[in-house]
């Protein structure tokens, strides 16, 4: 009995030192960005300060205030009233407000900056009917206001997601009681319900914040300059390094302290579902206030998603004849490929660390799974110059030949989404 003890004791120690070497192969990007930042000089450093840094740092924060604004508009009002209220069109829009998850927060941002220009169908519209309605509709949309309001509608679908499942388990009871202690329905939603469920709210809303902090394509395209677009522009167009790497390890920074808020805030506030509350009972609604349900669940699917895919098939009908197939063959290959290649990696890598978890309860595993499951919440361009800078300090011939390869880019995905895994 003692020889089976320490067999399974030994080999339990070769699976924990497999997580660790898994887990430091993971963090390699990272700790390669703070190896770099030692030995950049500090000319670097007082230029980021003296010239950009208030300026991406300004922009980086407001657009996460308006979008987390407008997120929460979009997706906690909706919720409450499709996990309390009975009305037409209920289950169909309990379906269809998770749509706009669907269309990539890009694709949203170049839809609607056509949308809303010059020859766009509204002003176009406008032109040719009120002339002088388009006088004021004839303005300037690639502002960070109108950008934030375009990422909300791609992201509020986390918060709603969030809510709709936080709503839905407080059940009757809390409802009740409020009412009887004669709170209007407002003053329960907001005195009572919203007070219980902001850990959930809290969550979803972690993840929005992660979406914009990570944001390229449309924040480039509008021209705002943030912590992401000013990565790539000191490391891809001004050539230098050293201002991309610490704008990489700023923008870390505030990854890190935005998860640690999170997780701190998890540890110190805890609700409990009651198992005995009542099972959730719809409400019926009639009049003014049935229409106001309606609308107010249906404008961010309309909005969020009808109206950008409405816009986006037309424009495929009318330009279908200049599509080269070739290509579009050979990008929905290569999109499939590495999709499925590193969703496979990823579930058998989770997998692994699960089971290691499961069968060595240690501190060790806890650390583990603590530091893996920050890679969701790092920025793409930070892993991307993270890995490049890797590849580059252990071989240039060989880091050469893998830049924009089939293998960086599993790597990058890997580290980015284990945690979902």
């Amino acid at each position: 009995m003692e020889i089976i003890k320490k067999f399974f004791y030994l080999e339990n120690k070769r699976w924990i030192i497999g997580s660790v070497i898994f887990a430091i192969l993971l963090l390699l990007p990272i700790f390669t960005l703070f190896y770099k930042l030692i030995y950049i000089e500090g000319n670097s450093f007082n230029y980021l300060w003296e010239n950009i840094l208030f300026e991406y740092t300004f922009n980086t924060f407001y657009l996460i205030i308006i979008t987390s604004f407008f997120s929460l508009l979009f997706g906690v009002i909706p919720a409450w009233f499709i996990s309390n209220y009975r009305f037409k069109g209920r289950n169909f829009l309990d379906i269809a407000l998770y749509l706009p998850l669907a269309i990539p927060s890009y694709i949203m941002a170049f839809t609607y900056s056509d949308i809303l220009s010059y020859t766009g169908p509204i002003q176009s519209f406008l032109r040719k009917n009120f002339n002088d309605l388009s006088v004021i509709f004839n303005q300037d949309y690639l502002q960070i206001e109108v950008l934030g309001i375009i990422l909300a509608l791609a992201l509020y679908p986390y918060i709603y997601t969030a809510c709709r499942v936080s709503f839905s388990l407080l059940g009757t009871n809390y409802i009740d009681i409020s009412k009887n202690l004669g709170l209007s329905t407002f003053k329960t939603f907001y005195k009572i319900i919203l007070p219980l469920s902001r850990p959930a709210i809290f969550s979803g809303l972690f993840l929005v914040l992660m979406e914009v902090l990570n944001e390229y394509g449309a924040v480039k395209y509008f021209g705002v300059n943030t912590y992401t677009t000013g990565i790539f522009r000191a490391w891809l167009s001004m050539g230098d390094v050293g201002t991309a790497i610490q704008l990489s390890v700023i923008l870390l920074l505030v990854v890190f302290m935005f998860f640690y808020i999170e997780k701190y805030y998890h540890s110190t506030i805890k609700f409990y579902y009651g198992t005995n509350s009542k099972i959730q009972t719809l409400q019926g609604l009639d009049g003014f206030k049935k229409i106001t349900a309606i609308l107010v669940c249906f404008f961010p699917f309309l909005i969020g998603f009808l109206i950008p895919v409405v816009f986006i098939l037309n424009n495929v009908f009318l330009t279908f004849s200049q599509v080269d197939f070739n290509d579009l063959l050979e990008l929905t290959y290569n999109t499939i490929k590495v999709s499925s290649v590193s969703a496979f990696l990823i579930v058998l890598i989770a997998l692994f660390f699960l089971f290691v978890e499961k069968i060595s309860k240690t501190r060790i595993n806890y650390y583990i799974s603590q530091s893996i499951s920050m890679g969701y919440a790092i920025p793409g361009a930070v892993i991307g110059l993270g890995l490049i800078m890797l590849f580059t300090y252990i071989d240039k011939t060989f880091s050469s030949a893998l830049l924009g390869s089939f293998f960086l880019l599993i790597y990058a995905y890997i580290v980015r989404f284990l945690a979902v895994g």
